[in-house]
């Protein structure tokens, strides 16, 4: 009899769930009302970044930090592989930093009061040679440039030419 009563347990679960799918609306038979308003028109996609200006092999100071600034201002990988290539800076040297402990470097004028530095590869050994001093004309090559700060570009790894 137990077998019976499950039987029947059940059809009369199956007959209830019909009835009560028979009781409510479809929503496919619930009508909406039209919109009134016009819908919204998408916004607009932001503007991508704009595309780091294109190195060059030489530039004169003033030059390279405007192409370094630019070019830090892009994407981070525009930049990294930017900044991979070697380049030759020449301008005109308004300090020369040679202290008893610590890197010889000379300071570039790129105008506006901004500046190029330069770190030679062979720590300023030739530079030393050719005691440059401020008022010189410089031209250093295959120059790494570094990430520009608001009034600075440092160069690395240069060779005096």
């Amino acid at each position: 009899m137990s077998r019976f009563t499950s039987i029947a347990v059940i059809a009369l679960a199956l007959v209830a769930c019909k009835k009560s799918d028979k009781a409510e609306p479809t929503p496919a038979a619930k009508t909406e009302p039209a919109p009134t308003a016009a819908a919204p028109a998408p916004a607009a996609a932001p503007a991508p970044a704009a595309a780091a200006p294109a190195a060059k092999e030489s530039y004169k100071a003033d030059e390279l930090f405007d192409w370094a600034t630019a070019t830090a201002a892009g994407s981070h990988m525009d930049m990294l592989e930017a900044f991979n290539k070697p380049a030759t800076v020449t301008g005109t040297i308004t300090k020369v930093d040679d202290p008893a402990t610590g890197e010889y470097g000379a300071t570039l004028d790129a105008g506006k009061g901004h500046s190029v530095i330069v770190h030679f590869a062979d720590f300023g050994k030739a530079a030393k040679d050719k005691k440059l001093k401020a008022g010189d004309t410089l031209t250093a090559e295959k120059c790494q440039t570094t990430q520009p700060t608001a009034n600075d570009v440092t160069v690395v790894q240069c060779v005096l030419k």
